[in-house]
């Protein structure tokens, strides 16, 4: 199971670092690589690291470890495909959000509110905004950088 858990992964974290970088396999290769064995570290063997760094750490790290795959995500996404890869890689993300187990979640995000906004069906509509407007604001920067 931890196998097919990194491969699959490791493969979709370094097809996203690889167009992003434009190419540059060594380090496509060197950050999907610990990024997968990272956070399939934490998923399979929930307390491995736990044991050494406790486990609001270790769910921070794991969360924080998804951030940068879900980043490099939606950039594939929006590049690929446009608006609408864009529109439905958050929908994806916002309904794994919606059957993630409590238990991954770190305490302080839980009880701020943040991550019950989130789910809400307001949640997902700011976060289609959010993610339809980014792409435009830095379409606007590179126009006059130029």
């Amino acid at each position: 199971m931890s196998v097919a858990i990194f491969s699959i992964l490791f493969a979709l974290i370094y097809f996203a670092i690889n167009k992003s970088l434009k190419g540059n396999r060594g380090v496509a290769l060197v950050i999907s690589l610990s990024l997968s064995l990272l956070i399939t570290l934490i998923l399979v063997r929930r307390g491995f690291l736990y044991s050494y760094t406790g486990d609001e750490l270790g769910s921070w790290i794991l969360i924080v470890a998804l951030l940068i795959a879900i980043g490099f995500l939606i950039k594939v996404a929006w590049e690929n495909f446009g608006k609408i890869g864009l529109v439905i890689s958050v929908i994806l993300i916002w309904v794994l959000i919606n059957q993630t187990d409590y238990g991954y979640i770190p305490q302080r995000i839980l009880y701020s509110g943040i991550y019950e906004f989130i789910k809400n069906i307001w949640g997902l509509i700011i976060l289609v905004i959010l993610a339809l407007l980014i792409p435009s604001f830095k379409k606007k920067e590179s126009q006059r950088i130029k």
